[in-house]
């Protein structure tokens, strides 16, 4: 279903957004559209909404309309008005090719996961997004070069290669899916705005926690008109192949289950 404006969308997915989860995908280019649709499906994410195209993505998408993602703040936007809409309903804000993995992933669906957080009254999962980038023989990620100041983990490519990227102390621990509740919101940067559940763990106990492998900061790159990709470190000794396992994330030390064994 292809609807002509993110409002329509909302009023004509009403009934699949309210059962949840969503995934809410912010589609900049053709990367991994479809795999996207394809992995949420999978994870058992019954409702799949891809924003950004002009006509219908690619993919087993439950819904799809116009939107201005490349607008300063656009997830941030797009959550926020999908959260009021939907109060309850847990969201999943990322963008087109990045993969959630989440503790168990490999034999436990994500509902799963996001039902035990709601008993333990934790309304967010929180983790890290990893930057993903070409290997020889696939994709990796940095296994190594991550730093911690008080909450925030600092590291990933931005960290890694300085100019030409922008921001280069990024921080990367992020809350990956949320229940949407009244006033509880996003600003520009993806912060919530209640302290207390913009972290990875709750106050009480280790939480469990997840994270988001992303290819957005290499195709940034790669976009760039004066780009040279082979000046870019790839295959270094802090790299890690990825084998698409949640199992692979966990031993290195990514994601963690808290008390969801």
């Amino acid at each position: 279903m292809h609807c002509p404006s993110f409002r329509r969308l909302l009023s004509a997915c009403r009934p699949a957004i309210r059962r949840g989860p969503v995934a809410l995908v912010l589609v900049q280019d053709g990367i991994g559209v479809a795999e996207t649709a394809a992995r949420l499906a999978a994870a058992g994410v019954r409702c799949r909404l891809a924003l950004g195209p002009a006509s219908a993505p690619a993919g087993a998408w439950t819904g799809s309309a116009p939107f201005d993602v490349h607008a300063p703040g656009a997830m941030a936007a797009a959550a926020n008005a999908l959260a009021r809409a939907a109060p309850g309903t847990w969201i999943l804000p990322m963008w087109n090719g990045e993969r959630i993995a989440w503790p168990h992933g490999d034999s436990r669906p994500l509902p799963d996961l996001l039902a035990f957080l709601q008993e333990e009254r934790r309304p967010v999962l929180g983790g890290v997004v990893l930057d993903s980038y070409p290997l020889a023989a696939g994709w990796g990620i940095d296994r190594m070069g991550y730093g911690m100041a008080g909450d925030a983990i600092h590291g990933g490519l931005r960290e890694r290669i300085g100019p030409p990227c922008p921001a280069a102390g990024r921080r990367i621990d992020r809350v990956l899916a949320f229940r949407a509740a009244p006033g509880l919101g996003f600003d520009a940067q993806m912060r919530l705005n209640d302290p207390a559940l913009d972290r990875r763990h709750g106050d009480w106990h280790r939480s469990p926690t997840g994270a988001l492998v992303s290819p957005r900061v290499w195709a940034w790159l790669e976009a760039q008109p004066d780009h040279d990709s082979r000046t870019l470190p790839r295959g270094w000794s802090g790299s890690a192949e990825l084998d698409g396992t949640a199992r692979q994330l966990w031993d290195l030390g990514f994601i963690e289950p808290g008390q969801w064994v």
